[in-house]
C-alpha cells in the first residue's frame, strides 16, 4: 500500500487534500507484474483503473486482426490508465502490456464509485483529473496523427 506522501508526488494526485489521499491509500492493491504482462485487453470488461508505481507499459489498439499499435508508452510513476473502468461502457478501450518489470496500484472500480457516492464532491475532483487525462491522452494521439499523413 503506498504511503501518503508518495501518492502526493504522483502526477495525478498532485495537490489534492490529505483526506482523499488517505482513502486511495487504503483502496490501493499492489499488483507486480513481469515483462511482456498483459494487465488487460481491449475490449474486455473493464473493473480496475491502474497507477504506476515502478516500471512502463505500453497503451495498443489493434488495427487488424494480428497487427497492434502502440499508441503510447507510460513510465511516468504515479500516471493513472485505465480509466474505461469508470465510463459506461465500462469495456477496456486498449490494450495495457508491461516493457518491464512493473509495479502497479490497482483501485477496484466498484469501491471507488461507491465511496463517490458518499462523498460527491471527491467524486467530482477525481473524475474531473480523468477528464484531464483523457483530454492529455487525445490531443497527443492528435499530434501524431497529423505528423503521420503531413
Amino acid at each position: 500500500m503506498p504511503l501518503i506522501n508518495n501518492l502526493k508526488s504522483y502526477i495525478f494526485f498532485q495537490g489534492l487534500p490529505d483526506i482523499f489521499l488517505e482513502k486511495i491509500r487504503k483502496l490501493c492493491r499492489e499488483e507486480v507484474l513481469q515483462n511482456q504482462d498483459i494487465i488487460f485487453e481491449e475490449g474486455q470488461k473493464a473493473e480496475k483503473i491502474y497507477v504506476l508505481q515502478k516500471g512502463a507499459v505500453t497503451i495498443q489498439i489493434r488495427l487488424k486482426k494480428y497487427q497492434d499499435v502502440i499508441i503510447s508508452t507510460i513510465e511516468g510513476k504515479g500516471e493513472l490508465f485505465g480509466w474505461s473502468a469508470l465510463v459506461e461502457p465500462k469495456k477496456y478501450s486498449a490494450t495495457v502490456k508491461c516493457l518491464k518489470e512493473t509495479t502497479v496500484c490497482s483501485l477496484s472500480a466498484d469501491d471507488l464509485e461507491s465511496w463517490f457516492k458518499d462523498d460527491p464532491l471527491m467524486g467530482f475532483m477525481f473524475m474531473k483529473r480523468i477528464a484531464g487525462l483523457i483530454d492529455k491522452r487525445l490531443s497527443g494521439m492528435r499530434e501524431r496523427l497529423i505528423r503521420s499523413i503531413s
